[in-house]
């Protein structure tokens, strides 16, 4: 699994990414699952299963739950 970590100017961990498989996962600083991308249909997906749009959209959704100060899967 390789991870990598999404901080802030601060050196604080707002998320992380991680690659299982041919599935790339986003989490929140708490470890919560927020959304997922694959990289065979090169789509990016919240947590329901919701196809947020075409690349890799994880960062955004990582930076979009630390600025909100949630990650509700909506």
């Amino acid at each position: 699994m390789i991870q990598n970590y999404l901080k802030d100017n601060c050196n604080r961990i707002l998320g992380w990414t991680a690659q299982v498989g041919g599935r790339e996962y986003a989490y929140d600083k708490h470890g919560r699952i927020l959304g997922s991308y694959l990289s065979s249909t090169n789509s990016s997906f919240d947590t329901c299963g919701r196809l947020l749009g075409n690349g890799n959209l994880l960062s955004f959704l990582v930076m979009r739950s630390a600025a909100t100060g949630d990650s509700s899967r909506r």
